[in-house]
């Protein structure tokens, strides 16, 4: 019985580098896909979140006070 409790380890093992080899290959496409579509994809999340009010406003504030976002007051 040593044969097949061998070959159970091995697939454990098998799939468990599978599955760390997916992992790391998901983050490895979605940095490089954020790294090239985030300057364009920034400016339409920050408008979107200060047209909908969907952030906080210490967000918000610091958005006013750095520049990237809308100013409340005109």
């Amino acid at each position: 019985m040593p044969a097949s409790n061998c070959s159970v380890k091995r697939s454990l093992l098998a799939g468990a580098l599978g599955g760390f080899v997916a992992v790391a290959t998901a983050t490895i496409v979605a940095s490089v896909a954020f790294r090239r579509l985030g300057p364009r994809m920034m400016p339409r999340m920050m408008e979107r979140m200060m047209r909908d009010g969907e952030c906080s406003p210490e967000m918000r504030a610091c958005m006013e006070k750095c520049g990237c976002g809308p100013r409340s007051d005109p």
